[in-house]
């Protein structure tokens, strides 16, 4: 755990998976939170054990914010400036499970378990170039590893510039990362993704993900 081009920050040891506790939630949100576990605990289970053969239309809006939930408690662990996420993004936790506008969530298998828990964070700038004045924003990446499941969280709340409104996927995925990569939200209305995918990520390739689309941020001024 650390920064990952600061490396006097980072601290590793042994321990039970998952022994961390998130204390940012009062105790009717901590509720409805369990609840959403609940509803994906079977979902998750069977992907990351190969029994499922497809993820259902109904499914994707559930694992989708679950995985932003899970990502954003387990960053708010992390005592770093540079783990810092938006606080409203967490307060917004008690009405909706949605992610803010402009987000993508894809999911896909690593080909070995190399941790049983991993998250990545990259957050970046970009600019609102939509704008007549450009405005300058924030954007982060959350990449995740659970067992097997791994999965790619790209969020530009595009609320912070109106001009950005009709943005409605701001992040396109290509290279490698095509057919290895299933989008879960926004959610499909009528179809769901065969599992696996054609082809399986490289587990020591994980961490790189969120370098490669933070450059792409700023060298082009809005995800991709």
């Amino acid at each position: 755990m650390g920064i990952a081009d600061d490396q006097s920050t980072w601290r590793e040891w042994n321990g039970a998976t998952f022994e961390h506790t998130a204390r940012v939630l009062c105790k009717p949100c901590n509720s409805r939170l369990g609840e959403l576990e609940g509803r994906v605990r079977p979902i998750a289970e069977d992907l990351i054990a190969s029994r499922a053969t497809s993820i259902d239309a109904d499914h994707q809006p559930i694992l989708a914010s679950w995985l932003y939930k899970t990502g954003l408690m387990v960053a708010s662990t992390i005592k770093q400036e540079a783990a810092s996420l938006p606080h409203e993004h967490y307060s917004e936790l008690k009405g909706e499970f949605d992610l803010p506008p402009g987000s993508v969530v894809w999911v896909g298998l690593l080909d070995r378990r190399v941790n049983e828990a991993a998250l990545h964070i990259q957050r970046f700038g970009w600019w609102d170039r939509q704008a007549a004045e450009p405005v300058h924003c924030g954007g982060y990446i959350l990449v995740l590893g659970i067992g097997e499941l791994a999965s790619i969280i790209g969020v530009l709340d595009t609320r912070q510039s109106p001009a950005s409104a009709d943005m409605e996927f701001p992040f396109i995925l290509d290279g490698p990362g095509v057919g290895r990569l299933l989008r879960i939200w926004p959610p499909s209305t009528h179809y769901g993704h065969r599992w696996p995918p054609s082809a399986t990520i490289p587990g020591a390739a994980l961490a790189g993900i969120t370098s490669a689309f933070a450059r792409w941020a700023e060298s082009k001024g809005q995800a991709r």
